[in-house]
């Protein structure tokens, strides 16, 4: 069969192309000295009609379909190595698409390959115990202790090494798995809490809950439960919500939230600033916190806008009789001019790194010496 396979195909190349097979069904051709990529496209669709009819073999007809990738030299790779992979994952796409079709290479498909390689590590994280808790240090401006931890999501891949929330948190929304490893979080922070309060006895803990995670009709019977079944009182969590997460369901986020602050939970708006609150819901919003998203932070020394934009939040929040947390705090500059328009609470590098619970004691303590002999 593959020497019959093989014949067709070379029926419809040039003399100067080479054609091999690399194993199993799959072969490859080199085409040199294309005037252009239609020229390797009309080549595509003739190895492909070449193949359409039946095969003879033992007295019966067989029918095979084929699938072709193509890369090109030099766009897409300028090694034998990287031209070939790429014109596989262009094949592979192509067989996705149906049979008897042909796909150019393009740099999208190497993302898409990526993506689908990291949610498959991804769905396996928590069983594999690859994901892991690390907690910012958040300080109170006014008597300089640290006042509350936030509990931040890590993950060591063995195959791949840190993988960036950056990467994991939007994969982990758009497929769904946040809700679990949420859940996980949730679960590993009250453990946490515990150990916590052997030495911090009234440090609180903020999580980050997302839109997908929010929009779930049980999400506060998910919550309350996980956390009374672990024997922690919900008045030593901080849920930290964005204002895209509440805001395209204003009325009915305002009864979760209530709900929530019933349970006793403490609720914050996170990254505030560069969503579409509305005043009049954000006075509705049973919130105890805002936080201010760090690129406004980030910009105070370049930009006169953002320090009165933070000004104003500051101020605001005051009026509405909420404390603030200013994010991404990491040089004095930054940190005076807060302490300077009473700014709650900061945290950021200029303060500390997250770091794992093993050294959230030593932290703690070795700050607390530090603001005494002050």
């Amino acid at each position: 069969m593959l020497k019959k396979v093989a014949n067709r195909l070379k029926k419809r190349l040039r003399t100067k192309d080479t054609l091999a097979r690399i194993g199993g069904d799959e072969f490859v051709v080199i085409l040199p000295k294309l005037k252009d990529v239609q020229e390797a496209v009309s080549i595509a669709e003739q190895m492909i009609e070449s193949l359409q009819a039946p095969f003879l073999l033992h007295n019966k007809d067989i029918y095979i379909s084929a699938s072709i990738g193509i890369s090109m030299y030099p766009n897409d790779g300028d090694d034998g190595e990287t031209l070939l992979r790429r014109a596989d994952r262009a094949m592979q796409k192509a067989k996705e698409s149906g049979r008897n079709r042909f796909e150019l290479y393009t740099a999208k498909l190497d993302y898409q390959s990526k993506v689908v390689t990291l949610e498959n590590y991804l769905r396996k994280a928590i069983e594999r115990n690859e994901l892991f808790v690390c907690y910012q240090p958040i300080v109170n401006m006014k008597t300089k202790k640290i006042e509350a931890l936030e509990a931040l999501m890590r993950w060591k891949q063995p195959n791949i090494g840190f993988v960036s929330p950056a990467q994991f948190i939007p994969l982990a929304e758009e497929t769904g798995f946040i809700v679990p490893i949420t859940k996980w979080l949730l679960e590993q922070t009250c453990i946490h809490i515990k150990a916590i309060h052997s030495f911090a006895p009234h440090m609180k803990v903020g999580v980050n809950i997302s839109a997908v995670h929010f929009q779930q009709d049980d999400f506060v019977e998910q919550v309350s439960h996980i956390v009374k079944a672990n024997n922690v009182h919900p008045r030593f969590f901080k849920l930290e919500l964005t204002e895209s997460t509440i805001m395209p369901n204003a009325e009915e986020s305002v009864q979760k939230l209530v709900q929530l602050k019933r349970y006793g939970f403490k609720l914050a708006i996170d990254d505030f600033g560069t969503g579409f609150s509305s005043l009049s819901y954000l006075h509705r919003f049973p919130i105890d916190i805002l936080k201010i998203d760090q690129s406004f932070i980030r910009r105070l020394s370049l930009y006169s806008d953002d320090a009165t934009i933070v000004s104003t939040i500051i101020m605001m929040a005051h009026n509405l009789h909420l404390a603030v947390v200013a994010e991404g705090v990491e040089t004095e500059q930054q940190y005076e001019f807060l302490n300077k328009q009473q700014c709650d609470m900061v945290q950021g590098y200029y303060i500390a790194k997250p770091m794992p619970i093993d050294e959230v004691q030593q932290f703690v303590q070795e700050w607390d010496e530090y603001i005494n002999e002050r």
